[in-house]
């Protein structure tokens, strides 16, 4: 396993429907309910399954507003903030209509052919790095129903990231629009 996927202390129905959308996306991620739980006590937790990011989503007005991504610091056992995500809207999975659930996601990838949209919005990399999503041409993966598509789209000032499963070409994950992108140290 490689993320920690959590929330705030109190999420609410909304946010908590995004980080089960999150965790089905998201190979080998664990989702974590914070409750009481502070950052030295998330570490531990990423520390002792061996995962080297976590994700912590906040919200507003009950809505997810940001995903803040730590690395885990093994010496001292603690989370060092590498980038944040300033949401501008979440669309979830049971509000797409025709989606699937996913079912035996492997692998993120990403086509080349979209890298240029992405690089438009700078900081981006810690998020797919935290995600391991690969960079790999569509048209080349002979077995399609271990991978998901992570497709960017620019739209209004905003990039709008979909996953898609690439065995049926349906949406099969929430719609995230990012609004901008914050990187620290």
């Amino acid at each position: 396993m490689v993320v920690l996927i959590t929330s705030s202390h109190r999420p609410s129905r909304r946010t908590r429907s995004f980080l089960k959308d999150l965790n089905k996306v998201i190979p080998n991620s664990l989702r974590v309910n914070r409750g009481k739980k502070t950052f030295d006590d998330l570490a531990l937790i990423a520390l002792n399954n061996g995962l080297k990011y976590v994700l912590i989503v906040s919200e507003v007005n009950a809505n997810p507003l940001r995903i803040t991504i730590y690395g885990v610091y093994e010496q001292e056992s603690k989370l060092v903030r590498l980038a944040e995500l300033r949401l501008s809207g979440v669309k979830l999975l049971r509000e797409i209509p025709d989606s699937q659930i996913p079912l035996n996601i492997r692998k993120l990838v990403i086509d080349p052919k979209d890298l240029d949209v992405l690089n438009k919005v700078g900081g981006l990399d810690k998020f797919l790095e935290a995600l391991r999503a690969e960079i790999k041409p569509v048209d080349s993966i002979v077995s399609v129903g271990d991978y998901m598509l992570v497709k960017p789209k620019k739209l209004d000032g905003d990039l709008e990231l979909s996953f898609i499963c690439l065995g049926t070409m349906k949406i099969c994950g929430p719609i995230i629009r990012v609004r901008r992108v914050i990187t620290y140290g």
